[in-house]
């Protein structure tokens, strides 16, 4: 049973583990049906990609080992 102060936690690294796979999700579909008319949404995806993976990053340095959050994606 997890602990209720793991809760909080792992509801985080669920949302940005979401954030994440919408992000490269959005931009495969980009990236397969390129247009210069969608450069910006690109970019703003992009961002989202690199914010959700330095979250997960914090989180694992400073509060998990990282088989803890690979073994959490399973």
């Amino acid at each position: 049973k997890m602990e209720t102060k793991n809760l909080l936690f792992h509801s985080i690294v669920k949302h940005f583990d979401a954030k994440r796979a919408e992000a490269l999700a959005a931009l495969a579909i980009i990236f397969d049906n390129p247009s210069p008319s969608i450069q910006e949404e690109a970019i703003q995806w992009t961002k989202q990609l690199a914010e959700s993976e330095i979250a997960l990053q914090q989180l694992n340095k400073h509060f998990l080992s990282e088989e803890l959050i690979t073994e959490d994606k399973k």
